[in-house]
């Protein structure tokens, strides 16, 4: 059967019909998934003709899939800061800065704002974050606000399944597996698969797959970058390796989800299956992510199952991560739902789909080769069909996305008037609510932090003379897409939520 078509509106009112049937639970269990770095058009369920995700095809054709879904920003904090507060970055503030010296340029996510971990421990939700980001998702970024455990450890999808089964099982002890009587979970897992070097941790025998992944993305960023070459080949190379780490966390997704019926938990539990950006591989001049705001680094899944849902639908009314708190609460029950909404402000299917861009790692913008390119601030508005980027040097794109959907022709001097129109009502949205971060803080990168951006490539021995290289050939580590960390080298740590 194929999955029916249904509104943004008609599916609040699905929702929050079957949260509030008496025989089903009205405070269900919620399960949040990002996979680091996954483009949506490389899952086969969005049209990929490779076959790379048959788990997730198969958990989509009976769930409520996005057709258009698009991430914040293209780089790990500002879209999780947008997952959680249901803000654009320019209201959260938790976003890059201009910097000349190699150091931690990110702004924490600010512990005045609100976000959706708080919010359900304040309803009596067991809250807990697995995540094997170590760099971006660690405690400094305060992205774990509302959490009451939150274990950072870098890991392969096998080990997240393992670390969240665990978790799950502590809470069944506690809590048991039925939704009467107990307090419901609401579990965040973090999978690193298909960020670079695409496959974290290797199995045995891999380490020779991970340095060719490795290998080939440092020649990318030399052609593409630094020569300003088509990809060509390399493209072609690497693009495999992506698939492959994409199969990975597939599979390990079925196992979770097996186990989660196994346990007697699927039909009570809410599951969101998303991504914080993209990847790029040589579009538009473009290597790995974090220095642009075109499609490929933004086009994300959503997948969202509701309590005993059965039937597929796909909604095709662009949506954006911040929608994900209000689509979460609407499976909460009506009464609570229309309570707690109020405090996330955007309604799906009715709001502008915003991203943003401010500057880009330190050592991007240190690079003499390629630094100035991205020493900018990009704003980009869908609109009526289009999308228009506001770019701080001047430097601003225009796109008719139906019949240029990769974005490769710009309209900006084509079509003057619109562009105009687009870029005063982009600039009325931006005034209402501005967050102010305040000066940029000076935190430097210790020798730890060092090793894992150096692991990832994100920062070359050459540039650092006598700091030892811990990450040997593991090749792994968190998102170090900018430099920064308050912990380092990988190993596990539960944090509280403050």
């Amino acid at each position: 059967m194929s999955p029916r078509s249904i509104s943004f509106s008609a599916l609040v009112l699905v929702a929050c019909s079957a949260a509030s049937t008496e025989d089903r639970a009205p405070r269900p269990n919620i399960l949040l998934i990002t996979l680091d770095t996954l483009r949506a058009d490389h899952l086969s369920c969005y049209g990929y003709p490779v076959a790379t995700s048959p788990r997730i095809d198969a958990f989509a054709a009976a769930a409520t899939r996005y057709a258009q879904c698009f991430a914040t920003s293209s780089w790990t904090v500002p879209s999780h800061a947008s997952l959680f507060t249901g803000r654009h970055p320019f209201e959260h503030g938790a976003y890059s800065y201009d910097v000349d010296v190699l150091q931690r340029n990110v702004y924490p996510l600010d512990h005045d704002h609100l976000t959706l971990a708080e919010v359900l421990a304040q309803e009596g939700y067991t809250t807990g974050g697995i995540v094997c980001n170590t760099t971006y998702l660690d405690p400094y970024f305060q992205l774990n606000q509302g959490f009451e455990t939150w274990d950072v450890e870098r890991d392969r999808a096998e080990g997240v399944n393992a670390r969240a089964l665990r978790w799950i099982d502590g809470w069944i002890d506690e809590h048991g597996s039925g939704v009467e009587g107990g307090k419901p979970f609401f579990l965040f897992l973090n999978y690193l698969d298909t960020h670079r070097p695409y496959n974290t941790t290797p199995k045995a025998g891999e380490a020779q797959f991970r340095r060719k992944s490795k290998d080939l993305l440092n020649a990318m960023i030399e052609r593409v970058l630094v020569e300003g070459q088509p990809a060509g080949d390399l493209a072609d190379e690497l693009i495999p390796q992506y698939d492959r780490a994409v199969r990975n966390v597939d599979a390990a997704l079925g196992e979770l989800f097996e186990a989660l019926v196994e346990r007697g938990l699927w039909d009570d539990t809410v599951i969101v299956l998303t991504s914080d950006h993209g990847e790029y591989f040589g579009e538009h001049e473009l290597v790995e992510h974090s220095k642009d705001i075109y499609v490929e680094g933004l086009a994300v899944p959503l997948i969202v199952k509701r309590p005993y849902q059965t039937e597929g639908e796909v909604v095709t009314t662009p949506a954006s991560l911040v929608d994900v708190p209000r689509l979460i609460l609407a499976n909460l029950g009506r009464e609570l739902e229309e309570r707690l909404a109020a405090r996330f402000r955007y309604v799906p299917g009715n709001h502008p789909i915003l991203a943003e861009l401010h500057y880009s790692r330190s050592k991007d913008l240190l690079s003499p080769d390629y630094g100035q390119r991205f020493r900018r601030v990009r704003t980009a508005l869908y609109d009526g069909g289009y999308k228009y980027i506001h770019s701080s040097d001047g430097a601003d794109e225009l796109y008719r996305l139906a019949d240029d959907p990769g974005e490769t022709r710009n309209l900006i001097d084509a079509e003057p008037a619109l562009a105009a129109e687009l870029a005063v009502k982009l600039a009325a949205i931006q005034s209402r609510d501005r967050w102010d971060p305040g000066p940029p803080p000076r935190v430097a990168i210790d020798p730890g932090q060092l090793s894992e951006m150096q692991a990832l490539g994100y920062a070359g021995e050459e540039d650092y003379a006598g700091e030892e290289d811990h990450a040997g050939d593991a090749d792994h580590a968190g998102d170090a897409d900018h430099a920064g960390g308050a912990d380092a080298g990988g190993e596990r740590r539960d944090q509280p939520n403050r």
